[in-house]
């Protein structure tokens, strides 16, 4: 059994404060891995990772006007993502195939963003999902 010190003893046992330094931070926009709204809207394969109710509009955060689908995705709920063995072929995707993923803010189709380019497929986020969607006053299906 190793210790959760293990190859960091000298700086677990350490009396001393830390001195931490100044390093340049270089943070750089992927743009290829990110969808406008514009972009959403006319995505050939677009992803919605909410849970089936939220999809059909049945039910929706108080903090948008409605419920809804942004028109033409498809549902693939985050609980798939959660099982990468088989999900392409559960998806009917394939490795170098771009999709476009969504949520209601952009958090559960992170995860699915990570999943699905951990697999190979050239997956592309909408940040702003059904909430900046909404909020826009686009379109849905319901």
């Amino acid at each position: 059994m190793s210790l959760w010190t293990e190859g960091w003893e000298a700086q677990a046992t350490e009396k001393e404060e830390p001195k931490p330094e100044r390093t340049e931070v270089v943070a750089k926009l992927r743009r290829d891995w990110l969808l406008t709204a514009d972009e959403a809207a006319r995505h050939p394969l677009l992803l919605d990772v909410r849970s089936p109710e939220e999809f059909q509009g049945q039910v929706h955060p108080r903090c948008c006007p409605r419920g809804g689908r942004i028109p033409g995705s498809r549902n693939a709920p985050l609980d798939l993502f959660l099982e990468p063995q088989g999900l392409l072929e559960r998806l009917s995707l394939e490795p170098g195939q771009e999709v476009g993923v969504y949520c209601h803010s952009g958090a559960r189709s992170a995860v699915a963003f990570f999943v699905l380019r951990s697999l190979g497929v050239k997956a592309r986020n909408y940040l702003g999902s059904m909430h900046e969607w909404l909020q826009e006053g686009l379109p849905t299906e319901p």
